[in-house]
């Protein structure tokens, strides 16, 4: 028992070996709060969508997969977040509440500016061609379209649309 104790006390009595371990402490604890603060950075939306002055930080659906999966089995977002769904061109897109967990606003908007500007990246302004407000998860199958073409689709928290008083020809900025 003498033997481990020696070893111990001889350990914690290296005033180099002591620095060392410190050091490498302080280096693993500095090198974990970058990790944390740039993951945050990451997760975080980069993409706004203004409308009537109201600022809504969106994720952008842009891949068949991804506007495929949706909001679908999510978690119910903050009231300055939403779901941007890109497409290549305008269209009649349709949208359900298969596997939702709460209700959405859904607002369907198209470019304003001439064709050369509509691809498929995040471009403005934009008008709201149609709303559909506080869609449940019970009204799955049922399937809601505009009644206009349009380029892009947002989902919100139910409810936002008329909170913020938004309406169709109303202008969308990105």
């Amino acid at each position: 028992m003498s033997g481990l104790f020696s070893v111990w006390y001889n350990f914690l009595m290296n005033a180099n070996l002591k620095k060392q371990i410190w050091t490498l402490v302080g280096i693993l604890i500095i090198a974990g709060s970058f990790f944390l603060f740039f993951s945050s950075m990451v997760n975080a939306p980069d993409h706004q969508v203004v409308i009537g002055g109201t600022r809504i930080n969106v994720e952008i659906m842009q891949t068949a997969a991804e506007r495929e999966q949706g909001l679908s089995g999510h978690e119910p977002l903050a009231d300055n977040q939403g779901m941007l769904f890109i497409f290549e061109k305008s269209g009649l897109y349709g949208f359900w509440m298969k596997d939702m967990l709460f209700s959405i606003d859904i607002i369907w908007f198209t470019p304003t500016c001439p064709e050369p500007c509509r691809g498929s990246e995040v471009e403005g302004p934009a008008r709201i061609v149609h709303i559909e407000k506080n869609v449940a998860p019970n009204t799955y199958p049922k399937v809601f379209a505009p009644k206009e073409p349009a380029q892009y689709v947002l989902e919100l928290n139910a409810g936002l649309a008329d909170k913020y008083d938004w309406h169709e020809n109303d202008e969308v900025k990105f």
